[in-house]
Parts: C-alpha cells; structure tokens; sequence
C-alpha cells in the first residue's frame, strides 16, 4: 500500500507541475503587462491549486499543522535572517548583472509596474497570507518533497528549481527567470536544510515584502 501511496502522489506531483507551467506560464506572459489581472489571478491560481493539494493529501495537512505549532517564534527568526540573506546575494547580484546585462535595469523597473495596479497594504496582505505561503506549500513543500524522494536530494532540488523559473520563462524577462531560479534554489535548499515549511514561508513573506515594498531594487 505505501508503494501505491507513494506512486500515487508522484503522479499527482508531474500532474500539478505541469499544471503550474500551463497556468502561470502564461501569466507571466502577458499579466505583468496588466498589474491588476496579475495580483488577482496569481492569487486565485495559488488558492486553487493548494486548497487542491491539501485535499488530496491529508499527509501534507497534518505535516503544515505539526510544523506550525513546534517553535513558531525560532523559525520566524531563521526565516527572518535567510531573507536577509537572500536579499543580500541579489543585491550583490544586481552589479554583476548590469555588468552583464545593459539593459537589465530597464527589465528589473518592469517588474515593478506590478506595484502601481493597488495599494501597497493590499499587496502585503495578499504577499503574507497567499502569496507567499501558496508558492511554498505548492513548490516546496509538494512539489520539492516528493521529487526529491523520487530522484533524490540533489535533483529533487534542480528539478523543482528548474520549473519554478520555467513559469516565470512566460514573461520574456532574463531577470526575472534568473532571479526566480535563484530564489527556488535557494528555498528549495532552505527547505531541504530546515526541513521546515513555517521557516520557507517566513523566509519568503519576508522577501517579498522587502524587494516590492520596504526596500525595492527600483
């Protein structure tokens, strides 16, 4: 039975990974043009795809809930300084692409579009209690768990990695899809390390606040 179980949940994963890249792709594609459209549908995707998920697997429900309640404020903490850290490696990063890339800063301010489409408290609320939790839960710690138990730690990791930065490919941005490849490296490392979900989300949230709103790149 548990290698039925297992197999099932490798087909719910390559079924939900192609899903991703069919709904987001195109999201990317053509919603950064539409600030608006974007908030809204990134959400309404994100809510869908792991109310899905959370059904189907009771497993990952009482994984979140057992996280969540062990040492919340410890890894509010640990999420808290790997932003910092993240952060730190894209502002380093920046140079090296402008150095690169000429016109990487006029695709860096087209990113930033997306914050003139609401107010930034709507922004945040949507980053903290949708956004950045439903990447995680749906990336990470779906869709990265159960690759890497399928092809192990280092290619469950590349994999995950390579996927989350294939659906940003849809916006035609090289940062973008370079900095989304960096960052799911990095939490999948994160969350491979960690082995926590409350500390990639913190970690996430905390990002996200800080490059579209408290200390953007443009």
């Amino acid at each position: 039975m548990r290698g039925l179980a297992t197999r099932t949940n490798e087909r719910h994963a390559v079924l939900a990974a192609g899903m991703a890249v069919v709904l987001f792709a195109p999201l990317f594609r053509w919603g950064l043009a539409r600030p608006t459209v974007f908030w809204w549908w990134m959400s309404g995707l994100l809510l869908l795809l792991n109310i899905a998920i959370l059904i189907a697997r009771p497993d990952l429900r009482r994984q979140l809930g057992a996280d969540f309640r062990t040492n919340p404020l410890k890894k509010l903490m640990a999420g808290t300084v790997s932003a910092a850290g993240l952060y730190l490696v894209f502002f380093l990063g920046r140079a090296l692409l402008s150095a690169l890339l000429p016109d990487s800063e006029q695709h860096i301010s087209s990113v930033y579009l997306l914050r003139s489409a609401l107010p930034s408290w709507f922004i945040a609320l949507l980053l903290i209690a949708i956004i950045g939790p439903g990447e995680e839960i749906f990336w990470r710690v779906f869709l990265h768990q159960t690759f890497r138990a399928r092809y192990g730690a280092r290619n469950g990791l590349f994999l995950t990695a390579s996927l989350y930065a294939a659906v940003h490919a849809g916006s035609g941005n090289p940062v973008l899809i370079v900095a989304a490849l960096t960052a799911g490296l990095f939490w999948g490392w994160l969350y491979s390390s960690s082995r926590s979900a409350f500390v990639i989300i913190s970690s996430h949230v905390v990002w996200d606040l800080s490059v579209f709103l408290f200390a953007p790149f443009s």
